[in-house]
């Protein structure tokens, strides 16, 4: 059951249309002007890994954070 992304032609107005099979051409219609000039966007997969985020604690700070750096001859950059 996919959902489809779809950017007006008229208007520009960017709207998402929940297909229940497949996708309908008549269906396709703009919410904001009723338009069914429209142009079919690519949108990123949404992907369950099932794995559990683990909190990390953060990356050690350099010593010379703030002081106009050390110009790369620090252990951060070696």
């Amino acid at each position: 059951m996919p959902i489809l992304e779809y950017r007006c032609a008229d208007c520009g107005c960017n709207y998402e249309i929940f297909h229940k099979v497949r996708e309908v051409l008549e269906e396709i219609e703009c919410p904001s002007c009723q338009s069914h000039n429209y142009k079919r966007l690519m949108s990123a997969p949404s992907i369950n890994s099932g794995i559990k985020s683990v909190k990390v604690s953060p990356a050690p700070a350099c010593q010379y954070a703030n002081t106009g750096c050390c110009s790369g001859d620090c252990e951060m950059f070696k």
